[in-house]
């Protein structure tokens, strides 16, 4: 069930995962001007709405919502198959201007503020497996918020979910973040690797395999060592740290999964 992620954004680079399915396509919206729709409970009976393309600005797509700035609510449906039970279910936001609300099947799965960065909602105790998931994401953006998203060169603004969507699956033990900062007068790159795992009341090994894609299509040791095991830091909640940073001596690109 891999699929690419598309469209390619230079903007943000998607962790390589070994499961993805993009939920780019045909979703029901409707607006709430009135800021009713929480407290009716649209996220537990459903949206009725009109079908919009996601991703897309709401501004863009329907001419009556062009100077709207209220809440917008989507929805749409997805189906988990029950071979990913046991693992990692989450649903990724590459933007949704500016606060976005997550619920499945009527339960609160996470919360996000910020216009363009992507974020990532763990829905494993959630999805139902082999059977049909509601998804219900409200997106609202308030006057003071001056932050203009579009796509980083028109000055447009763009609300609502405006980046791609998908789903991914992975490990309870992950990656969730890579930084990657190149030395060009060494010839080399430091790697700093988030990793996201089950809660745990103490400092845990863990132990790391990174390979790099060379230009030349050949695959390069990352860790001068191979493979080597890392102590991991408790971040708070269930992210983790690896210290130190590992070193590569190849500056090309590479993936995590």
């Amino acid at each position: 069930m891999t699929a690419p992620i598309t469209p390619p954004n230079p903007f943000y680079v998607p962790l390589d995962r070994e499961v993805t399915r993009s939920l780019d396509g045909t979703w029901r919206c409707a607006p709430d001007p009135d800021d009713r729709g929480e407290a009716d409970g649209w996220h537990r009976t459903g949206v009725q709405g009109r079908a919009c393309p996601v991703p897309a600005a709401w501004q863009f797509v329907f001419d009556d919502l062009r100077e709207y700035r209220g809440p917008v609510w989507y929805e749409r449906q997805l189906t988990v198959s029950s071979e990913h039970a046991g693992r990692r279910v989450a649903l990724v936001f590459a933007g949704v201007d500016y606060h976005a609300t997550v619920w499945v099947n009527g339960h609160l799965a996470g919360t996000h503020e910020d216009g363009y960065l992507p974020f990532a909602v763990d829905v494993t105790r959630l999805v139902s497996f082999d059977r049909p998931d509601r998804i219900t994401v409200r997106a609202s953006v308030p006057e003071d918020q001056l932050e203009i998203p579009g796509d980083e060169t028109s000055g447009s603004h763009q609300s609502g979910i405006w980046r791609p969507v998908w789903m991914e699956v992975t490990g309870t033990t992950h990656f969730c973040d890579m930084f990657v900062a190149p030395d060009l007068p060494a010839g080399r790159v430091s790697v700093r690797i988030g990793i996201t795992a089950p809660s745990h009341p103490s400092a845990r090994s863990v132990r790391l395999h990174l390979r790099a894609d060379g230009p030349d299509g050949g695959a390069h040791a990352v860790l001068t060592e191979g493979e080597r095991t890392l102590d991991a830091v408790s971040r708070g909640g269930n992210e983790w740290e690896l210290a130190p940073v590992c070193v590569a001596r190849h500056i090309v690109p590479f993936g995590a999964s």
